[in-house]
């Protein structure tokens, strides 16, 4: 529909002076006439030759200017389609479902498959679906990968203003109809993304490791086999820490510390920590071979915190018997070997090390729910009480859950 352009503002002002100025000189010449007739009436000559021309170069300047500031509008309009077009961001709009209504070159090099984009924007970013475009005019922000490259892309809704967009060269004067429209430009992060990946991969890991065994190993064999057998453990142990880069140190007889970058922490899971069977295989003709705990902290906390967790992981190997790795990242655990039935031992498996572990565990969360076995009697519920009245100790909520009250209960 085409509208009728009215100038507005300074401009309108501008052009207005000529008439201002034309009421002053009137006034002017009236004051002029009171004083000396002869002398008004050539003033009041002059007045209207002046109104006459000021009329005709504003009815012509006019209609010049309105043709100037269309000309200037459409200039204005392709400038910026060129810019849009050519611009090396990748940029597009799309309809409300999503549908691809216009891109730019960079963005169409981008998704190759144009027409796949019209049906759905889904179809080239899967992570962009329906319900996460923007419904109210702010930013929504949504990373995607292409290929190999990583994008930020940043989605704005463009309400329908209901006027007449002109031939701005979108194909969007015929589609508006469908409502609002969602414009998004894409930043590419791949370089920031593939650092982040390098840093993760160099963070350091801190692990601990400890035989299990060792005072009844050494107990049980001659004094000659048991330099034999510690040289042989420390020789495998330290075979192990080179092949995976680590800088490692012998705390205690039976205690190593050692560190490495978390690129080696995938093979070493991905081998299920070979170390644990190679030193299960140890044996100089004794029956007692020797076994081994591993704890490993790993995450993107501060060096402190990540040899807490080693230590609170190697306290749930001992915990479950040892002769097994487990991986900490923050609350969450992975396990790794345990494949002998172990008795309990003394010397590593103890009520400090299980009342730790237990502490650590319920710290980490905000309520604890306790249950005992099926088919409870006093000895479960009297134990489920005394988990309860630890959890409140330590400032948790905490619920004891019965299936059902028995006779035993």
């Amino acid at each position: 529909m085409k509208r009728k352009l009215q100038l507005k503002g300074a401009l309108r002002t501008y052009l207005y002076w000529p008439i201002i100025l034309g009421v002053f000189f009137f006034m002017l010449n009236i004051e002029i006439f009171l004083t000396n007739r002869k002398a008004g009436i050539i003033g009041g000559i002059f007045w209207i030759v002046y109104i006459l021309i000021s009329c005709l170069v504003y009815l012509r300047g006019r209609k010049r200017i309105r043709r100037d500031l269309v000309e200037f509008a459409a200039n204005y309009g392709q400038t910026q389609v060129s810019l849009l077009k050519e611009l090396d961001v990748p940029y597009c709009i799309l309809s409300e479902e999503g549908q691809l209504l216009w891109g730019n070159d960079r963005f169409l090099e981008v998704i190759v498959n144009k027409k796949a984009a019209r049906r759905s924007i889904t179809n080239i970013f899967p992570e962009i679906t329906r319900g996460k475009l923007p419904k109210e005019p702010e930013d929504k922000v949504i990373h995607v990968q292409a290929k190999e490259r990583y994008y930020r892309c940043v989605l704005s809704l463009l309400p329908d203003s209901g006027e007449d967009m002109g031939d701005s060269g979108l194909p969007l004067n015929q589609l508006m109809e469908a409502g609002d429209i969602i414009s998004m430009c894409m930043y590419e992060e791949t370089e920031i993304i593939n650092l982040e990946k390098v840093r993760e991969a160099e963070n350091l890991v801190v692990g601990l490791l400890y035989i299990d065994n060792y005072d009844e190993l050494i107990d049980s064999i001659d004094e000659v086999r048991q330099s034999l057998t510690i040289a042989l453990i420390d020789r495998k142990v330290n075979k192990y820490m080179q092949g995976i880069d680590a800088i490692s140190k012998k705390l205690e007889k039976d205690k190593f510390f050692f560190a490495f970058k978390q690129s080696q922490l995938d093979g070493l899971i991905n081998s299920r920590f070979s170390i644990l069977e190679e030193i299960r295989n140890i044996n100089l003709g004794y029956d007692q071979s020797a076994t081994i705990s591993i704890g490993i902290g790993v995450g993107k906390g501060t060096y402190m915190e990540r040899y807490e967790w080693a230590r609170a992981a190697i306290d749930l190997a001992l915990g479950r018997g040892g002769d097994q790795a487990v991986v900490k990242d923050g609350d969450k655990e992975q396990f790794f070997g345990g494949k002998r039935v172990q008795i309990e031992r003394n010397t590593r498996v103890k009520a400090r090390v299980k009342a730790h572990v237990l502490k650590e565990l319920i710290e980490g969360k905000e309520r604890v729910v306790v249950m005992g076995h099926s088919i409870g009697d006093t000895d479960s519920f009297g134990a489920s009480v005394g988990i309860y009245r630890i959890a409140k100790t330590l400032n948790r909520k905490a619920h004891v859950v019965l299936d059902k009250v028995n006779s035993s209960v």
